[in-house]
């Protein structure tokens, strides 16, 4: 019968010479500043300008959820005088009670004490008047629109 050789175990010293372990890495840190950090209103990430004005600008946003995308018109309200201000919400208001698979639908408003957030519905093609005013079927129309009108004659450039 062969009998195996005993297990030899380090000495305690040696245990404890060996370096510890190395510590758990650090939780993750916010990125500095200019980073690429995503920018969150709300549910929504922002991706992207989609177009500017006077006092807003209006953003692609990305539900983190359902992932769908949506345009979030950024109204800076300490640019708007009182009359502006109040024209706002009249359309946020209109915009709400409006349904109609023709019109930008109203999601949600978001107000902070200088900001406004308005998410629509994202309109991936563009804003209609690119499309319509360019067609030629839109020129001829609006050529003979003037003449039945006894206008005068448009920019000859709009015939083309």
């Amino acid at each position: 019968m062969v009998m195996a050789e005993p297990r030899r175990f380090p000495p305690a010293a040696a245990l404890l010479l060996q370096p510890p372990p190395p510590p758990p890495p650090p939780p993750a840190q916010p990125s500095p500043r200019g980073a690429s950090v995503p920018v969150r209103v709300g549910f929504y990430e922002i991706e992207g300008t989609l177009g500017k004005g006077n006092f807003a600008v209006v953003k692609l946003g990305r539900h983190r959820i359902t992932r769908s995308e949506v345009a979030i018109k950024i109204i800076d309200k300490s640019q708007l005088d009182s009359v502006n201000l109040e024209k706002i919400y009249r359309e946020v208001q209109i915009m709400k009670m409006l349904d109609h698979p023709h019109i930008i639908k109203l999601y949600q408003v978001m107000e902070t004490k200088s900001m406004l957030y308005l998410v629509t519905e994202y309109a991936k093609n563009g804003e209609i008047f690119e499309h319509v005013t360019w067609t030629p079927a839109f020129c001829h129309m609006f050529n003979t629109l003037n003449e039945a009108l006894g206008l005068s004659r448009p920019d000859a450039s709009l015939a083309t």
